[in-house]
């Protein structure tokens, strides 16, 4: 690591005019920095804003930074200044009034930032205030602005400019700065760092220097990530608001049944349940309902989703429609609480908002007892807006425990759900019912496979093609249902549905249960068909990102998936689905056919393997299982393309018609 590898790259002179000062000079250089020691005119978090990249590399190279600045304060601040108290005071008022107004999500993540520097002793920070003849004046404490990175051979460059350490300064402002390097021997380095350690260890007559007051540093490491983990997720944020993997999309029309839904929940009193097909809009719609009741009225929204990756699913679209500011409240031992605190201080305190606020969360955080707390305590009232409440996959939340979240407190309510009523859960499917009310509109996998739109008179989603395997069971499987389920010669059928698929195989997703993975990735090794994917809650959410992606774009072949597939994650491209294992839910088999109808460019076909466990034996004890198989394959028979080539004689055959 040393700058003298980069020096090729360092101008002697930048100018804001004609270079990107932060990308070509700020990163690349802390890209090699083990110290870096800073006089500025002023300091705000904004700085970290446009520097995220030079700050994580100088976090990497485990570096230190001291930063010397000055403050800004009004003419009458300076003027009740008599003593270091007082200004410690203001100090203090002026910083925390700064971040409890703070609405910009990026800064408030580099604020996090900063106070892990400062929380791990990589980041110290002190002020300083010009002091001549005796009084405090009102004016920066150093000019030109001054910067020395150091490199772990004690190599430096110093730059000298006008630059701020600020988001306007760095980005915004019309700026430049001259370098120096010490390896050139050139004069100015040695007066250059005298005149930074003279100033930082306040030996200049001119100048008092004072620590960060205590109440403020505290803020800043209470706020700050709890670990390494927790910063790095807060540095990738930082990456994706600077340049967000979303893009705004262009103005989408709704689809007349998509319309006739936004329509039927207003009639019903902005309250009701979409029940509508996997893959046929529901996010699209809700949200476009979402955006109907925004151009009526201010309303606060929250969106409660079962899991994390569909919290950002949401979010990119709620982004791309450009219909307000998202926070994200969830997760155990996060620090949602208090983000939320401070966003409940403004919502009372009638702050005006430039854009709606819209909450995104998990079921199991919306109905958590510090979540509901913190609705209870808004203020409609003098808040003078609604609250909306919209819960993805509403048939989750008829338990006991998730309903704690619905909550009277929340004036509009709309729930989403391919299968709305709960199954076998008589009670939980009364608790969403009486909620939200009924389904005020539906539209079936039969109704998106048959109804036509456009010019080429397509489906909404894509035909299929479903090919039942029938599974033999062994006598001793035909006794249990766990056995039954896990049938052995499941793994025969496995390889032969492989062997007759058309090379190379793609798009490819197996739903499978924890006892068969092992033998289906060892089949899958031996067809050398990415034995190496699989998909389960264990990973973490920016890997199963990163492998989502990876299989949507073909560098991953297939995906072996338990439950985590069954819900809400689009991967268009998927075009084959392998049904290994399946519960008695409707539900789960419903949402699987789901991910593999979802139209995509070049997707004229899906096609679905299913193997299904049928009982030769009326007297067998597993009847209930094997009528929830039969459903299952009644149910996907109908829908198929190829029903009379296929299903329908497979049924004939083994005696089910």
């Amino acid at each position: 690591m040393s700058l003298k590898d980069i020096d090729h790259l360092i101008e002697p002179n930048y100018f804001s005019a004609n270079t990107d000062l932060v990308e070509c000079f700020y990163n690349l250089v802390l890209t090699e920095s083990v110290r870096y020691d800073r006089l500025a005119g002023y300091f705000s978090s904004g700085s970290l804003s446009v520097a995220a990249k030079g700050m994580a590399n100088l976090i990497e190279n485990n570096g230190h930074m001291r930063l010397l600045c000055g403050v800004q304060l009004s003419e009458e601040d300076w003027k009740s200044i008599s003593n270091p108290e007082q200004f410690k005071d203001l100090i203090n008022k002026n910083f925390l009034d700064e971040y409890e107004n703070l609405e910009d999500e990026l800064i408030w993540n580099y604020t996090k930032v900063l106070g892990w520097m400062i929380a791990n002793g990589i980041l110290e920070v002190k002020i300083g205030l010009n002091y001549i003849d005796g009084k405090y004046v009102p004016d920066n404490i150093y000019h030109p602005k001054l910067g020395i990175m150091y490199d772990s051979e004690d190599n430096c460059i110093v730059f000298v400019g006008s630059v701020n350490e600020s988001a306007r300064g760095w980005a915004k402002n019309s700026e430049n700065l001259t370098t120096c390097k010490s390896w050139e021997n050139d004069v100015h380095i040695p007066s250059n760092i005298s005149a930074f350690e003279d100033f930082w260890n306040d030996t200049n007559d001119n100048l008092k220097v004072y620590n960060v007051p205590d109440e403020s540093i505290d803020f800043l490491i209470k706020n700050a990530p709890k670990d390494k983990v927790e910063l790095e997720r807060t540095i990738v944020k930082i990456k994706q608001l600077e340049n967000p993997p979303y893009k705004k999309k262009e103005v989408k029309t709704p689809y007349s049944y998509q319309l006739d839904a936004i329509d039927s929940w207003f009639a019903h009193g902005k309250s009701g349940i979409l029940a509508m097909a996997t893959g046929t809009g529901k996010t699209f719609t809700s949200l476009s309902c979402l955006k109907k009741v925004l151009k009526e009225e201010e309303v606060l929204t929250v969106i409660a989703c079962p899991y994390i990756h569909l919290v950002e699913q949401w979010k990119d679209e709620v982004l791309a429609m450009d219909l307000g500011k998202t926070y994200e409240f969830y997760g155990v031992n996060s620090k949602w609480g208090s983000d939320f605190d401070r966003l409940n201080k403004k919502l009372n305190s009638n702050v005006d908002f430039k854009k709606p606020q819209i909450i995104l969360t998990t079921h199991k955080t919306f109905s958590d007892i510090d979540f509901i707390s913190k609705i209870n305590s808004i203020n409609k009232n003098k808040l003078n807006r609604k609250l909306l409440l919209i819960v993805d996959e509403v048939h989750h939340v008829g338990s006991a425990g998730y309903s704690k979240g619905l909550l009277d407190e929340y004036d509009y309510r709309l729930g989403l759900s391919a299968t709305p009523r709960k199954h076998m859960d008589y009670e939980g499917t009364q608790r969403i019912i009486n909620y939200f009310g009924r389904e005020v509109y539906e539209f079936t996998i039969k109704d998106a496979l048959h109804r036509r739109h456009g010019p080429k008179r397509e489906p909404f989603l894509t035909p299929y093609c479903y090919f039942p395997k029938k599974v033999n069971l062994t006598e001793e499987e035909s006794k249990n249902k766990s056995k039954a389920n896990n049938a052995e010669d499941k793994y025969r059928i496995l390889g032969e549905i492989l062997d007759s698929m058309e090379k190379p195989i793609d798009h490819l997703i197996i739903f499978c249960s924890h006892k068969q993975i092992k033998r289906v990735l060892e089949i899958l090794n031996e067809k050398n068909i990415n034995p190496k994917s699989k998909f389960t809650y264990k990973e973490n959410l920016k890997f199963r990102k990163k492998l989502l992606e990876g299989f949507d774009k073909g560098e991953y072949k297939s995906l072996v998936a338990i439950r985590c597939l069954n819900e809400g994650v689009d991967v268009p491209s998927t075009d084959k689905v392998i049904i290994m294992s399946s519960s008695s839910n409707p539900a789960e088999y419903i949402q699987r056919r789901g991910r593999v109808l979802r139209r995509s460019p070049g997707k004229e076909k899906a096609y679905i393997y299913d193997l299904v466990v049928v009982s030769d034996n009326d007297d067998s004890k597993l009847n209930n299982f094997f009528d929830s198989e039969l459903d299952r394959l009644i149910e996907f028979v109908t829908d198929s393309d190829n029903a009379d080539e296929e299903g329908l004689p497979k049924l004939k055959e083994w005696g089910l018609l």
